[in-house]
């Protein structure tokens, strides 16, 4: 699988870390569901990230099973103080939908949240980095990542 995404999305296959997501409590889900807007993953991330106190973002590759087709997305989900990962966005777009498709998950690039806050101020400027969230495309064509992709 790792060769299929290095081939396909052109990163560098030795970063691609395969990872097992957990889902967020109830508590935790009610504080940041009404918030989650589908195929929204990098603001999900930041928003949930900020408001459960989350340690990281996490940018990476989800490989999705829907009748019997593999699809790669690049995604963005958390990660906890105590090293466990959550997709806000997948499990709010799961059950709102009834969707149960398979999903593997492969960690590529780990930001803490201050390295993730430091970055997007660099990238939009104070003010607008407390409104946009830094998606992938942004990441792949940033110099202090380049050594994570093939081109």
């Amino acid at each position: 699988m790792k060769e299929k995404i290095s081939d396909e999305l052109n990163i560098q296959p030795e970063f691609l870390k395969l990872i097992d997501i957990s889902e967020l409590n109830e508590s935790e889900l009610t504080r940041v569901k009404r918030d989650i807007i589908p195929s929204f993953c990098y603001d999900n991330s930041m928003m949930s990230a900020k408001r459960l106190g989350m340690q990281s973002i996490v940018y990476g590759i989800v490989v999705i099973s829907l009748e019997g087709e593999l699809t790669l997305v690049e995604h963005a989900w958390i990660k906890s103080n105590d090293g466990e990962y959550f997709d806000p966005t997948y499990q709010v777009a799961c059950e709102k939908s009834k969707l149960n498709a398979g999903a593997i998950y492969y960690s590529v690039i780990e930001l803490d949240l201050n390295e993730y806050c430091k970055l997007a101020d660099d990238i939009f400027g104070d003010k607008i980095s407390k409104l946009c969230a830094v998606d992938f495309f942004t990441i792949r064509n940033h110099v202090d990542f380049n050594r994570f992709f093939t081109s």
